[in-house]
């Protein structure tokens, strides 16, 4: 049986590769923040010498400076909103970077209403523009979330917060229905690996309380602090578990979809797939070249790659993918798919 070519424009440019992006993302993003409270320390010792007046007044010119260099740096369009969103910026940094006596000085006087003025502009012409967005025609909600923040705040951190809420969301979504295309085929694996997360995310709800109220016992302030931390955790995990069944693997006319709820997402080319197997060995997921997605449980099926795909883990870590090894609820009408759409070696 011949393979079918991937049609010209095929998707498996990774630009849909959850946590790889988003781990690059957040990562550089850390990375601006340490670089900013180094800016931020040698800017209060430089000026705290300073009176009041004058240190108010150099915390804002030399933040305006940076920002403009930034922008222009960055080949950033340079239109009216621009304009109002460099002011805010300038504005919010220089209240945090100038030192205590020039922040005083300026809050308590006139200053409130420079500062402030740009603030509000920026957040109302942002604001409608955000409205406009997420209610864009794009069919990702991801994608008109970061837009729609991208007007409100820089893209990179846009990025991570529409990374973050996303991946939040899903703990509030579990309800809603499979995010499959019309006419696309779905494949789904949450019933094998779900009970065994949900199982886990009880004993972490039990841990949680335990350890709150021991510390808390201790010193309430830390107790709330581990609080707050493991709740986080618990919705990130109670987000993961939901996405299971929310994004199940998905195969269409030009590709295969591979998802793990929110740890995985990319497409493998059928034209790639050379073969496709539920009989393997064990030692065949532990070989290099092999991507495993399944969670908490041995894969059942094994996909042969070439030529090898990018590798999708996070930051692109990792070798070319020869091998993709999963867990599908179905495997034989995985199997059965693969076949009707002309993969060249399917085997049961």
């Amino acid at each position: 049986m011949s393979r079918k070519p991937l049609a010209e424009g095929g998707r498996n440019d990774l630009s849909e590769v959850g946590p790889g992006k988003m781990v690059g993302s957040i990562s550089l993003f850390l990375l601006k923040l340490i670089v900013a409270a180094a800016y931020v320390k040698i800017m209060r010792v430089s000026i705290g010498g300073l009176s009041p007046e004058t240190g108010a007044m150099a915390a804002i010119v030399a933040n305006l400076c940076i920002i403009l260099m930034a922008h222009f740096y960055n080949r950033a369009s340079f239109g009216l909103r621009h304009v109002n969103a460099l002011l805010a910026a300038t504005c919010i940094s220089s209240v945090v970077v100038m030192p205590r006596e020039a922040r005083a000085y300026l809050i308590d006087g006139w200053g409130i209403w420079l500062l402030a003025v740009p603030v509000l502009l920026h957040l109302l012409w942002g604001g409608v523009r955000a409205i406009a967005m997420f209610r864009g025609d794009s069919a990702n909600p991801r994608e008109r979330l970061q837009n729609a923040l991208g007007q409100l705040l820089p893209e990179a951190l846009a990025r991570v917060a529409a990374a973050e809420l996303t991946i939040i969301s899903n703990a509030f979504l579990w309800m809603s229905p499979p995010d499959v295309p019309t006419g696309v085929q779905s494949f789904s694996y949450h019933r094998l690996v779900a009970p065994i997360l949900w199982a886990f995310f009880c004993l972490a709800v039990v841990e949680a309380l335990g350890v709150h109220l021991l510390v808390g016992l201790w010193k309430p302030s830390l107790g709330w602090v581990i609080f707050i931390i493991s709740d986080i955790s618990l919705l990130y995990l109670l987000g993961l578990i939901c996405s299971l069944r929310r994004m199940p693997v998905t195969i269409d006319d030009q590709d295969v979809r591979i998802r793990a709820g929110i740890l995985y997402d990319f497409r493998v080319p059928l034209a790639s797939i050379i073969n496709a197997s539920i009989a393997f060995p064990s030692s065949d997921v532990k070989r290099p070249g092999t991507i495993k997605t399944s969670l908490m449980t041995f894969p059942n099926i094994m996909l042969e790659v070439s030529p090898p795909i990018p590798s999708p883990k996070p930051l692109g870590l990792g070798e070319p993918v020869h091998h993709v090894a999963m867990a599908l609820d179905d495997k034989v009408a995985f199997i059965n798919a693969l076949r009707s759409n002309a993969v060249q070696s399917a085997t049961l």
